[in-house]
């Protein structure tokens, strides 16, 4: 698939020159020209809306890149690599079958110093803690799709314990995760499930403290991880972050991590304010910037990316990202595949992305749900839907509305923080009316508001994005797994918001996650796409790339497809020449 970024030549050529700069040298030569510092605060700004403290909960990007600040699972994925790397277990071992993983935890990892705890020292973690914390994972309640994604139907006894919850029944054993003593857990599959260390690196598999959730609650802010909760301020809203001093991990020098004092996150809502605060040294990254703003940024001061050292660094991340809308099939019109497929053919993606987005993607979302950066997984195979109105209203007509004639009046939410989602939705609601004489009324509403009607069906068509927990299409194509629609129509529905159920989609979405073998693994995942492209309980609309722009003096943040952002590596190499952090950057 080629990029539909269209930037001038002299602007891609920047974006090159800068993947050489300190931000992306290894460590060992980092070190021997004594670059790296310790000290200095790192700050940056999320437009997106922060949703929740709860671990079990998050769905927005910028929850979760917070939480990965603070707290740890047993494994995590590398920034650079995505590969898997040790957590809080430092090795694990796995039974012949794939069915049993015994995971032996470090002696030296310590929740973080809070009054939840005797004297407010923060004690050591132990597998007591892993095996509360997934016991807290299946609780009923506590989690909005992540006892879905990590346990259900995979760890022995967790479905079980789960289910007590719904009974007149006493609480059963949840036999599966076993602490054989304090520093060494086992946990037992039902069925092989290759990718199930993967699925650990989820926010809804991060350790948390007893102590903690018995004093704050599930939106306790105590954790393992390499930064520590200082505090929060509302209007506007910062979230400030302090150095973990007990932080067990080192890099590969024997460097003690992390190298920063301190995190703060601001939540300006527009990027034109966020590139404004990171221009006046304000913010030392802007992230999601749209292409025409770098555009007009480079061509106006190409000498500030061309400096030896230059000002500012940009970089250009193709992300494993999917923008769609998400149909709700509980909708009697909507249930009816003609008319999803009409729907589909009558919106003018590669329109959208030229026209409204400004080229601000890695291309028109035309194969399917799954980016095209997947590695081993090809979507150049897939038929997907491009714009054909003609083929639309014949879809519409057989699906009994010729012309458009008697179909129902229908609702689009959006939620608010995206104003290029606004800006899509005026346009798609115009291609529809203009070729299938459908009447589309579009809301934005905040994003609490759009997440719990999306959950309870409680609209039409809702404006969605997918950003992969990591590099596999099921990640993706988890979304419309059957099995977790819930039998009552008035019960919440998350992940598969759309009630999509396809019995041939499940059976060769289960044979894949169990198969050992990782190119057949993806043949069957890719024959469940084929599944999905035929009925699209939603629409693809375009796959993200990300544009970051950061100031010369940040280095060892490696951007990456899955937007983990391992800020205990980061560190300033120009520290002394800094502007103190005075300015409140929020006030804007």
């Amino acid at each position: 698939m080629k990029r539909s970024i269209y930037l001038p030549l002299a602007v891609i050529a920047i974006i090159a020159a800068s993947c050489n700069t300190p931000e992306s040298t290894s460590e060992s030569e980092s070190a021997a020209a004594g670059n790296k510092k310790y000290g200095g605060t790192f700050r940056f700004n999320m437009t997106e809306q922060f949703d929740t403290w709860n671990t079990l909960g998050m769905n927005t990007v910028s929850s979760i890149i917070v939480a990965r600040q603070i707290y740890d699972g047993l494994v995590s994925i590398h920034p650079v690599t995505l590969e898997l790397e040790p957590g809080i277990a430092e090795s694990w071992s796995t039974s012949e079958d794939g069915m049993v993983y015994t995971f032996h935890l470090r002696k030296d990892v310590f929740f973080h110093d809070n009054p939840c705890f005797e004297g407010g020292k923060g004690r050591n973690v132990k597998a007591s803690d892993v095996w509360y914390s997934f016991k807290r994972l299946a609780t009923p309640g506590k989690t909005n799709g992540y006892f879905s994604q990590i346990l259900k139907g995979k760890v022995r006894g967790a479905d079980a314990f789960h289910e007590s919850f719904t009974k007149d029944s006493a609480e059963v054993a949840f036999d599966g995760i076993e602490v054989i003593d304090d520093y060494q857990i086992r946990i037992t599959l039902t069925k092989r499930v290759p990718n199930f260390l993967y699925m650990l690196t989820q926010p809804g598999a991060y350790i948390v403290a007893k102590e903690a959730i018995e004093k704050y609650g599930d939106e306790a802010k105590v954790g393992s991880g390499p930064f520590r909760f200082a505090k929060e301020e509302e209007f506007p809203r910062k979230i400030f972050m302090v150095k973990n001093d007990h932080y067990y991990k080192k890099d590969s020098l024997g460097n003690q991590l992390p190298f920063l004092d301190s995190v703060v996150v601001y939540f300006l809502t527009t990027k034109e304010g966020e590139l404004s605060e990171f221009m006046g040294e304000h913010l030392d990254m802007a992230f999601e910037l749209p292409a025409k703003s770098v555009k007009d940024l480079v061509q106006s001061d190409v000498n500030a990316f061309q400096g030896n050292p230059p000002k500012y660094v940009l970089q250009s991340v193709p992300n494993y990202v999917t923008q769609y809308y998400s149909l709700n099939l509980n909708n009697p019109f909507l249930a009816n595949k003609k008319v999803r497929k009409a729907i589909a053919y009558a919106i003018n993606k590669e329109k959208v992305v030229k026209e409204v987005l400004m080229d601000q993607a890695w291309g028109p979302a035309t194969n399917g749900m799954t980016p095209p950066n997947i590695p081993g997984y090809d979507i150049s195979r897939f038929k997907g839907i491009t714009y054909n109105p003609d083929t639309a209203r014949q879809l519409l007509a057989q699906a009994g509305y010729p012309g458009g004639k008697g179909t129902p009046k229908l609702k689009l939410e959006l939620n608010s923080g995206g104003a290029r989602h606004a800006l899509v939705a005026f346009e798609i609601v115009k291609q529809l009316e203009t070729d299938l004489n459908l009447q589309v009324e579009w809301e934005v509403v905040p994003f609490p508001k759009k997440f719990e009607d999306e959950k309870y069906g409680r609209g039409d068509i809702f404006r969605s994005g997918w950003i992969a927990d990591y590099p596999s299409p099921e990640a993706f194509l988890f979304l419309f797994y059957g099995k977790t629609v819930p039998e009552d129509k008035d019960a919440p529905s998350f992940p598969n918001t759309f009630r999509y159920q396809n019995a041939a989609y499940d059976t060769l979405f289960d044979q894949a996650m169990s198969h050992p073998d990782p190119s057949e693994r993806n043949v069957l995942f890719s024959k469940a796409e084929e599944i999905f492209l035929d009925d699209l309980p939603a629409i693809p609309l375009w796959y993200e790339e990300n544009f970051v722009l950061l100031q010369s003096d940040v280095n060892d943040l490696h951007l990456n497809p899955l937007r983990i952002f391992d800020l205990s590596r980061v560190y300033l190499k120009k520290k002394e020449e800094r502007k103190s952090d005075t300015h409140d950057a929020s006030k804007k």
